[in-house]
């Protein structure tokens, strides 16, 4: 894949194959979205290999495992759920070092590929008509349905466990909570904002990530934004300091904007 999008596009095309019960063309394209790591969704080799694993593919699905393995140095199974036996030395090594909540930590990366999925395969979809097709309002609704799917579940996670901290999930887990946050409604977004900003203090997510929500509060309430990572159709939305941005996007760990930008 050449891009995110690209990805996407071939996991799509992956998921028609195989649900065509077209296996081999499916493995096919699978390893193809599964070409460059930059691009990929961890959970998604799990669930990949999940599903070929039901249809007795177990040698894409060994395959697709060990990627994972390889690409997440703090991936592991646990001993009575381990699908590639061989790893469970190394397994055990990693269970020891990083001793993560798994059960957490898979249900968080599961709602960031549900999220990134529909929503994208619904933006896909959009950009191919100029006018919104009966196949884009169903592909909008069921990215709606999920998102309030996601709001229900974390919000629970959060009443129960707090922000995720990264001692517990990973850095990915405890990215997925935040962009699911950055998708729910302006209300969710402003009442988790205060434990966000916390997270980011005691270094479970970047300074970046809470300031990028902070914009899209701004911009959502008709305020200009403080950081400039907010865009609409017309380019960038209006900024609070042009002389300053560029000195908060520093404090938080952002590249300056570039002048054209502004």
């Amino acid at each position: 894949p050449s891009s995110q999008d690209d990805y996407w596009r071939l996991i799509f095309h992956a998921d028609s194959l195989y649900e065509q019960g077209r296996y081999g063309d499916a493995i096919r394209v699978y390893t193809e979205a599964f070409a460059d790591d930059r691009y990929i969704f961890p959970s998604k080799l799990s669930s990949v290999a999940y599903k070929l694993r039901m249809v007795d593919k177990d040698e894409a699905a060994y395959k697709f495992d060990k990627h994972r393995i390889r690409m997440e140095k703090d991936y592991y199974q646990m001993p009575d759920s381990a699908t590639v036996p061989s790893y469970e030395d190394e397994f055990d090594k990693r269970a020891v070092i990083y001793n993560y909540d798994l059960s957490l930590k898979n249900h968080l990366e599961e709602m960031l590929e549900r999220d990134q999925a529909y929503r994208t395969q619904w933006i896909l979809s959009r950009q191919l008509h100029h006018e919104e097709t009966q196949r884009d309002i169903a592909l909008r609704l069921r990215a709606d349905s999920i998102d309030s799917l996601n709001q229900v579940e974390i919000r629970q996670i959060l009443k129960e466990h707090g922000f995720p901290k990264k001692t517990e999930v990973g850095t990915s887990a405890c990215e997925a909570a935040w962009i699911i946050i950055q998708h729910a409604p302006l209300d969710v977004q402003k009442e988790y904002l205060p434990m966000l900003e916390k997270a980011a203090t005691e270094g479970n997510i970047q300074a970046a990530l809470v300031a990028a929500l902070h914009d899209r509060i701004d911009v959502r309430e008709g305020r200009p934004q403080k950081y400039g990572t907010q865009r609409n159709g017309n380019g960038l939305c209006p900024l609070l300091n042009e002389k300053m941005v560029n000195q908060w996007r520093k404090e938080v760990g952002l590249p300056p904007l570039d002048e054209s930008a502004k």
